[in-house]
């Protein structure tokens, strides 16, 4: 068991040195897939030597995959006693602290707390009875803590020394995804709910986007639904409605196109995919339930009236009205030419009571500095939520990102692609007990989103998918209204997951998530 001394004295912070090596260790190994790949023996030695070479190739192989999942166990095990002794070092401190401040005494080898003070009455001797129980309670905790952190340490070092962590036979990639103690013995029910439920595992969207143009105005608007299959197997539908007025301008040879608007968004949470066929089967018997002469002589506030009771009776878990701000310039400089778009919404959550902020952007340069193929681009999206009285309850930051950047920030080989279709999209997600939210508000406050994605990578639970997208049906058409000219834009589309890993707060292990076994997937 632990003692008061032994914790008071760790270092966790040592624990991060050796986890930085190991994790270096662990990605050269990786790297070394394609020797492995490229060495196979040909089968054109078909001599007894030819078999014999396979067979050394394949016991060095799988060796390797070994010594992969041991350097990569390890290395969890050690980024979750890090945590958990310091969480528990801390508790430790400051229960001490907290005796000394009320004159009691704290034995280091047992862990008694003691009164040395004589009480003339006895609710002040119970109240101190009280604070000396919660002290206890609270060492008891630390020290117990620690002693779980020790534990698993000692054992991934012991598996690992006696050779009893398998990598498998698949990839090196594969075998150095490794759970960390906590996690070993968790089935893939309890993984989703202590990772969330919250992931998108199948999305169909359809959306209707029109312009106008008056002069040298544009009115523009947008409809757009979705129905969204979550990790957990809950069901989350959603309508959200805009409508804004916009006006382009050119100056200096750079044009811009800047608009403002209102919004909506309505979105109904279902138990499972069966409850939310339910509704969209009873949508129309709703919809069309007219009762009485007065509803038939006035049938369309009737089927609005209809439809609006219908999905009030529903589970609403977020009904937002908001405005929005967005434009897009076009420029071309000696430092290239490109487009750079921007959007800024802000919204009132009357479900959760709730106020968000949301930003989002793109930017494409082609021939950056002058040079002919020098292309790039960037795409994400941050929104920051809080309460009505200005509370942090979480920050997002959701978009595309290089499998080679992920590589390098999280030392494990992704899968490969960068495009919708094939690429990677990541989440990055700080909730209101990360430490890290302090920094992260201000550097959104200052409008630095590039420290602020630092931080969220650093510190947030990150989910990374690798989706693939069915397009439906994208088309656009231009309409003469007489006194305007129109485009009109519609689509749909089905975005399905692949590959989901899971990195929780605070940690450096991807976990991997079964598809097929998430209730989402049976």
């Amino acid at each position: 068991m632990v003692s008061i001394d032994n914790l008071l004295d760790w270092k966790p912070a040592d624990l991060d040195s050796v986890t930085d090596v190991l994790v270096k260790q662990r990605k050269a190994l990786v790297d070394l897939q394609d020797e492995i790949d490229d060495s196979v023996p040909p089968w054109s030695w078909a001599s007894q030597a030819g078999d014999n070479a396979r067979t050394s190739h394949e016991k060095l192989r799988l060796r390797l995959n070994d010594m992969v999942a041991e350097v990569s166990d390890i290395a969890v095990s050690l980024v979750e006693a890090e945590k958990q002794m310091k969480s528990a070092k801390q508790l430790l401190s400051d229960a001490i602290t907290l005796a000394k401040g009320n004159g009691f005494t704290v034995d280091h080898k047992t862990g008694t707390v003691s009164d040395p003070t004589e009480y003339a009455s006895e609710v002040d001797a119970s109240h101190a009875s009280r604070k000396i129980t919660s002290i206890a309670d609270d060492i008891r905790q630390a020290l117990t803590d620690a002693d779980t952190a020790d534990t698993a340490l000692a054992k991934a070092l012991d598996d690992a020394a006696k050779g009893k962590v398998d990598g498998g036979d698949e990839s090196l990639a594969d075998a150095s995804v490794q759970l960390p103690p906590s996690m070993d013995d968790l089935t893939q029910e309890e993984l989703i709910e202590l990772l969330g439920g919250d992931i998108a595992i199948s999305t169909i969207s359809a959306y209707l986007e029109a312009e106008a143009e008056f002069a040298s105005w544009e009115l523009e608007g947008k409809a757009e639904a979705k129905y969204v299959v979550m990790a957990d197997g809950t069901v989350k539908m959603s309508l959200a409605l805009e409508a804004g007025l916009g006006r382009e301008i050119e100056v200096g040879g750079t044009e811009a196109d800047v608009s403002a608007g209102g919004t909506t968004e309505l979105e109904l949470t279902f138990k499972s995919a069966k409850e939310a066929q339910d509704f969209l089967d009873g949508l129309d018997d709703a919809t069309l339930d007219f009762d009485g002469f007065s509803d038939y002589m006035s049938p369309g506030s009737t089927v609005v009236s209809n439809v609006a009771d219908y999905v009030m009776a529903q589970d609403i878990t977020s009904f937002k009205t908001g405005v929005y701000g967005k434009g897009e310039v076009e420029f071309d400089t000696p430092l290239g030419e490109g487009t750079a778009s921007g959007r800024l919404d802000a919204y009132y959550d009357w479900a959760t009571d709730q106020i968000g902020v949301k930003v989002s952007g793109n930017l494409s340069v082609s021939d950056m500095g002058g040079q002919d193929g020098r292309d790039g681009s960037v795409e994400m999206a941050g929104e920051l939520k809080v309460s009505n009285t200005g509370d942090f309850k979480d920050f997002t930051l959701t978009g595309k990102m290089e499998a080679s950047a992920l590589n390098e920030k999280l030392g494990i080989e992704m899968p490969a692609g960068t495009k919708t279709g094939q690429g990677l999209d990541v989440e990055l997600k700080i909730a209101d007990d990360n430490p890290a939210k302090d920094q992260i508000m201000d550097a959104v406050g200052r409008g630095d989103m590039d420290q602020a994605a630092e931080l969220a990578m650093d510190n947030g639970r990150v989910v990374i998918r690798q989706t693939t997208v069915e397009t439906l049906v994208d088309e656009d058409h231009e309409i003469d209204l007489k006194v305007a000219e129109a485009e009109v834009k519609y689509g749909a589309k089905i975005e399905s997951a692949n590959v989901v890993l899971v990195r929780p707060a605070g940690s450096d292990h991807l976990v991997p998530l079964d598809l097929s076994k998430l209730p989402s997937g049976k």
